[in-house]
């Protein structure tokens, strides 16, 4: 039993450390890219992804 509460440990920190990478390219692709469209597929891409991986990181650690 302990090995599948690792292993969701597991999954839940890889998940929000996943979020949180798209989520610092999100901003970074803000401040680097050029033109305003460029700027917006960024944010709507990995801001969304990012935001997603991350609830459902949330999901995941709340004990049933």
């Amino acid at each position: 039993m302990t090995t599948l509460v690792e292993l969701m440990e597991v999954v839940r920190a890889g998940l929000l450390l996943f979020g949180a990478g798209l989520m610092l390219l999100a901003a970074l692709g803000l401040s680097r890219l050029p033109g305003l469209l460029t700027r917006m597929h960024v944010l709507s891409k990995a801001g969304t992804l990012g935001a997603s991986s991350i609830m459902l990181a949330v999901v995941l650690a709340i004990p049933e």
